[in-house]
């Protein structure tokens, strides 16, 4: 019988590193990539051009604050904008199981096109697929975006520089909480809406701005630990992240503790880091641009020989400091 290392398994889609792996040793070499930086989208040089391709499955497809349709745009539309790309045009294609009912059908479409219109993307081109019973789960969308380079770089993670500040732009974990709990696995209830958001305002009011915006990134799989981790390993630096400055809310927290799991670690939908030089002016200007809970949490300092397992630290609520552990696997399959 085949181990896990001969097979895809949940883990392998998490995020984590299970999935840089899969990425480094098997996809990118075998496709022949010659782009192995795994950021959100790739910059085309010559026409200074972003683009970005994404495939959502979420389970259940309708949750408190979204669905899955609504869901396949901002995700797309948030990967541009963490590139520094504005978002213009959108593909949207879809695989639906036979037996989906038509009116859930309409209801997502719809709500592709209210999400489309509030993010300003235009959707240009699509496809649609019907597979039998039970070879998707209802109905699963694709979803590409290209946007044009806003900033005068793309905002990747090798530009950041020991000194520089990290700013999240609100609370942390609400969507994988919110799908985790819409599922029903636990008995659990809440009033917990997703965060799910738009999020390129904030990006361009940085960009507009003089605090020297280098990097951001959106806390989708993985959460805030994975993108923290992404950071130090590319940028060659130790983040140190004081947890009592990070905002979480506070059925999040107890959601956590009753399931034993690390909130950093839970997915966002509508929230992002950005690196800057100047955190604390960074933090009124996404205040101003709307997003209320943002707030200075942490910076990087000088990384460059230390082992990885090593490069994220939290300043706990008591004063102490323990070393983030990177996450490995997947803590809610089928969140996005």
């Amino acid at each position: 019988m085949s181990g896990d290392k001969d097979i895809i398994t949940l883990a392998d889609g998490g995020g984590g590193i299970k999935t840089m792996s899969l990425l480094k040793e098997l996809l990118l070499p075998s496709v022949g990539s010659i782009d192995d930086s795994m950021e959100d989208g790739a910059f085309l040089k010559d026409i200074r051009l972003v683009f970005t391709t994404d495939s959502f499955t979420v389970s259940p497809i309708f949750f408190p604050g979204g669905d899955i349709g609504r869901l396949s745009v901002f995700g797309t539309v948030n990967d541009l904008a963490v590139m520094g790309a504005s978002p213009d045009y959108l593909s949207v294609s879809f695989i639906i199981e036979e037996g989906f009912k038509k009116r859930e059908l309409e209801m997502i479409a719809r709500s592709i096109g209210r999400a489309s219109e509030e993010a300003g993307i235009k959707v240009v081109c699509g496809d649609t697929k019907v597979v039998p019973r039970g070879a998707v789960d209802g109905i699963y969308i694709n979803t590409s975006g290209v946007g044009r380079l806003v900033s005068n770089e793309p905002l990747i993670a090798e530009r950041a520089m020991k000194g520089d500040e990290i700013v999240v732009s609100g609370d942390i974990g609400r969507h994988e909480a919110v799908v985790l709990i819409a599922r029903g696995d636990f008995g659990l209830e809440s009033e917990l809406e997703s965060d799910l958001a738009p999020i390129y305002n904030g990006i361009k009011a940085l960009l507009d701005s003089d605090v020297g915006l280098v990097f951001a990134r959106d806390l989708t799989r993985g959460g805030l630990a994975m993108a923290l981790f992404e950071l130090a390993l590319k940028s060659k630096t130790r983040v140190i992240v004081d947890e009592k400055l990070i905002p979480i809310n506070i059925s999040v927290v107890g959601l956590c503790e009753i399931l034993g799991l690390e909130p950093t670690f839970f997915a966002c939908e509508g929230t992002f880091i950005s690196v800057v030089r100047d955190g604390n002016t960074a933090v009124k200007i996404l205040k101003d641009a709307g997003f209320s809970e943002a707030s200075l949490i942490g910076f990087l300092e000088e990384g460059e020989s230390i082992k990885d397992i090593e490069r994220v630290v939290l300043k706990t609520k008591i004063g102490s400091h323990r070393l983030l552990p990177l996450p490995t696997g997947e803590l809610t399959p089928r969140i996005c």
